[in-house]
């Protein structure tokens, strides 16, 4: 009986579901970069390198998810490098490392677009351990904000966002119930 209400379950919950929802988590990449720890200092460490990584422009200038995905793979590695620069001037006993793939995501609002929770395409840039608070955005279409960048509008975010319905809100009531 439990088996037979949880597959009812789940077949009202696919019916519920937003037709277009796959169509975000396919559309999107996000950056995540994670501090070496909780102390202030490694914070501090972490959103210097997140504006000197967004200031270098490596992940700037794709105009479809396929030259995203392709652009982001290859500059993965200048982020990293300039990273590291950074680190090592800044006089810290830590290196960074980077991970592309797929990452889980809570619900997160960036610049008025709420995203949902789930999972989606990521470049994640481990400072040191790791083990502090972490920072994220999203770099296709290029909504990531910091002290070292310009605010970015135009027609890269239109590839997701349809501009003319003022509307950006994604929120999936169902994802945001199982994902938290």
């Amino acid at each position: 009986m439990c088996l037979i209400l949880c597959l009812v379950f789940i077949a009202v919950s696919d019916l519920l579901l937003p037709a277009g929802e796959a169509a975000v988590y396919e559309s999107v990449i996000r950056l995540h970069i994670l501090a070496n720890s909780d102390a202030e200092d490694d914070q501090s460490v972490k959103l210097a390198v997140r504006d000197e990584i967004l200031k270098t422009g490596v992940f700037e200038g794709a105009s479809s998810m396929a030259e995203a995905e392709e652009d982001i793979k290859a500059a993965a590695e200048k982020a990293v490098d300039t990273a590291n620069a950074y680190l090592k001037t800044a006089g810290v006993p830590y290196t960074a490392s980077c991970v592309f793939g797929r990452e889980s995501y809570p619900t997160r609002e960036y610049e008025g677009v709420r995203l949902p929770a789930g999972e989606y395409l990521s470049l994640r840039i481990v400072l040191g351990k790791g083990e502090g608070k972490n920072w994220w955005c999203v770099l296709f279409p290029p909504l990531c904000t910091g002290a070292a960048t310009k605010k970015l509008t135009g027609d890269r975010s239109d590839a997701v966002f349809d501009r003319q319905n003022k509307r950006y809100t994604f929120r999936f009531k169902i994802l945001e119930w199982l994902f938290s």
